[in-house]
């Protein structure tokens, strides 16, 4: 016998319990975890880095590709920038990639701002930072819903917070309320034959239940009637194509809220599907889920229109009066009053952000004095905001209801200071002074005199922006502006 297993033996005996078995193999350190994730594109489970099978198992804005099974960043999504101070002058940050304002990619990406309270479109929702227009994939925690509610990540929308006295009101039969969520299940029992309970969603499932597109594997989609992953059903052709709380809308081809039906003139989404009408009364309208109408109008060089709404005070509501090439000639909450300076078709546009709105309109066109817009034109937002060097601008003009944008190109250690000069009799205008995003306000002047200034501190961005407008939305006026860099 060996000395080792001599005194192995002798070990044995002397410990109660003991044994000479070779002790177990080390586990091997996992691959990944929750704060060591996986790299090329690869998803972590139970320790291990493995090829993609769902969407759902990548983050919000990746998807798995169907072929190469590796999570990817979806169209229109990259890793360029955070920040518009990130993008050259002239270019804005969205979903991290560097864009032109009014040029579309071949990929289909492009800006769209909501930097003064535009309504995005549906399915995308205003990134507060950069107030441009971005992709919307459901809430992802309780932190993007209101107070009073909770985050259904399975379902990436918010639903009303519970509590067990509220839970029979609030969560409905056969629901029950936990940690404050409203749930379908916490166990296998709660559900039917053939289900088990998801502990991770606590929704009750079969192998192909799915709650939206992502839990379903490629080409397949989510038949939102049976909850089950099924190949393309293609466009609804009756309301019984659709969940119970939806119906067909034949016009489109889409399942849309059952308590709200699309008035007659839809789809007028866009200016080339818009309605044409006539001056007057226009009842009867409705406004569902996101929805954006166009209604359009034949008018005359100098023709003033006047477009009131009827609608319930509380509601969001916004209206709009645009060129053919959809410029802003005038927008409002609940009224809008411009004056055009061509003859042609112009259109009213109106959005809410709440999911059922009813209205109608009154629209009178009467004579009006035509505002020529300036050489600088279109420079309505930031998107489209004019390159300004250092220097002076003569004779340039605001309309009613216009705001003008320039954007400066800033050294490194200077402050910006600009000078606006014009005729407070024609209508106070008031000039802002802001950060490199257009987001944070530098300096504002708002006084009505002859000449404005506004200036900044040592600043270390790459631009700054500068917004003229009218202090309200009739006045129509020249001024001159004059921008200087400066030591501090």
């Amino acid at each position: 016998m060996s000395a080792r297993a001599l005194a192995c033996v002798l070990a044995a005996l002397a410990a109660s319990g003991g044994s000479c078995d070779p002790p177990p193999p080390a586990k091997p350190n996992p691959q990944c975890t929750d704060v060591k994730p996986c790299a090329q594109g690869l998803v972590c489970q139970n320790g291990a880095c493995v090829a993609c099978r769902l969407d759902n198992q990548c983050a919000a804005e990746q998807f798995c590709h169907p072929i190469r099974r590796r999570c990817e960043p979806r169209p229109c999504h990259g890793t360029e920038c955070a920040r518009h101070d990130d993008c050259p002058l002239g270019r804005f940050c969205v979903q991290g990639l560097c864009l032109q304002p009014d040029t579309t990619t071949p990929e289909g990406c492009s800006v769209e701002s909501c930097a003064d309270g535009e309504t995005c479109p549906q399915g995308k929702r205003c990134e507060p930072q950069r107030l441009v227009c971005e992709e919307y994939y459901g809430c992802q925690s309780d932190v993007d819903c209101g107070s009073d509610q909770r985050c259904n990540v399975a379902a990436g929308r918010c639903e009303a917070a519970c509590t067990p006295e509220t839970a029979p009101t609030v969560c409905g039969v056969k629901r029950y309320c936990l940690d404050g969520t409203c749930v379908d299940c916490t166990a296998d029992a709660d559900c039917g034959s053939g289900l088990y309970c998801n502990v991770a969603r606590h929704t009750c499932e079969s192998k192909t239940t799915c709650s939206s597109n992502r839990d379903c594997e490629v080409p397949l989609l989510c038949n939102r009637l049976t909850r089950q992953c099924t190949v393309d059903p293609g466009p609804c052709l009756s309301s019984e194509d659709c969940a119970p709380d939806e119906d067909c809308q034949l016009s489109t081809g889409r399942c849309m809220p059952a308590s709200c039906v699309p008035d007659r003139f839809e789809p007028d989404d866009t200016v080339a599907t818009a309605h044409a009408v006539v001056p007057g009364a226009v009842p009867n309208l409705t406004l569902c889920g996101g929805d954006v109408d166009h209604l359009k109008l034949a008018l005359a060089r100098g023709d003033r229109v006047q477009a009131l709404v009827d609608v319930d005070p509380l509601l969001n509501f916004d209206i709009s009066l645009l060129t053919g090439t959809g410029d802003v000639v005038a927008q409002g909450s609940y009224a809008v009053d411009g004056t055009v300076a061509l003859a042609g078709d112009y259109y009213v546009r109106t959005s809410s952000r709440d999911a059922y709105v009813r209205y109608g309109l009154r629209i009178t066109v009467s004579r009006g004095i035509p505002c020529d817009p300036d050489a600088n034109e279109p420079n309505d937002d930031a998107m489209h905001a004019t390159p300004t060097p250092p220097g002076d601008q003569f004779g340039t003009s605001l309309c009613p209801g216009d705001a003008d944008w320039y954007q400066v190109a800033v050294t490194r250690g200077k402050r910006v200071v600009a000078q606006l000069d014009s005729a407070p009799a024609d209508g106070q205008i008031d000039i802002v002074l802001l950060d490199g995003d257009g987001a944070r306000v530098l300096d504002r002047n708002a006084a009505s005199a002859e000449t404005e200034t506004v200036s900044s501190t040592a600043f270390t961005g790459t631009r700054v922006y500068l917004k003229v407008s009218g202090a309200t939305d009739w006045v129509q006026s020249s001024y001159d502006l004059h921008v200087y860099l400066r030591d501090p």
